[in-house]
């Protein structure tokens, strides 16, 4: 998406914006075989479509909620969206598998094992199930990515028939961070000024 000189995004522009600026950063990242920073930023990308879309005070809800709405619906993902959650707090917090759901073994919750490229589920699972490792759960990367990509699609969908959830979402989104030219830069810095009074 190309932003031009002097123009103030709406908050519809800037969710675009973001979100591709976000997209384009996981694949990067994917391609590279960067598999926890792309997680992280996967995760990261959640919680914020959860904050965008679902009115609750906790982060834990929203993310369960919008991944059980608009993620896990989109391709067959064997895990949770408690698991994800998990998975999403251990990597992002102890950049590990390991967070306090799986710790203190609240429910049912496994532990996600990664498969990325060229490997696959069903190997994980085929080890798993030798092993009888019942507390773990294989998922594949690229899966996860799609899966999150589709829900991004189904929440604009959503967007387009619900003016009202659209306006609330687009008041959101503007307030993401957004790019400012150097020409903007300048304006903004003399209009601090006068405001001021350092001129």
């Amino acid at each position: 998406m190309e932003i031009a000189e002097g123009h103030k995004m709406t908050g519809q522009e800037l969710l675009s914006w973001n979100l591709e600026q976000l997209c384009k950063s996981i694949e990067l990242c994917i391609k590279e075989k960067l598999i926890s920073p792309s997680l992280i930023l996967l995760y990261s990308g959640i919680d914020i479509a959860a904050w965008l879309a679902i009115d609750n005070p906790t982060v834990k809800k929203r993310f369960i909620r919008w991944v059980d709405t608009y993620l896990l619906p989109m391709k067959k993902i064997r895990c949770t969206a408690i698991e994800l959650y998990a998975a999403r707090c251990g990597l992002i917090h102890r950049f590990s598998a390991d967070s306090d759901l799986i710790e203190k073994g609240k429910g049912d919750v496994r532990r996600i094992v990664y498969a990325w490229g060229d490997s696959n589920e069903s190997s994980l699972e085929e080890m798993i199930e030798l092993g009888k490792l019942s507390k773990y759960v294989p998922v594949k990367v690229e899966k996860l990515y799609e899966a999150y990509c589709l829900g991004l699609r189904a929440l604009q969908d959503n967007l387009s028939k619900d003016p009202i959830k659209a306006a609330k979402v687009y008041d959101r989104a503007g307030r993401f961070f957004m790019p400012l030219s150097k020409a903007e830069g300048r304006r903004l810095t003399e209009w601090a000024k006068n405001l001021l009074g350092t001129t």
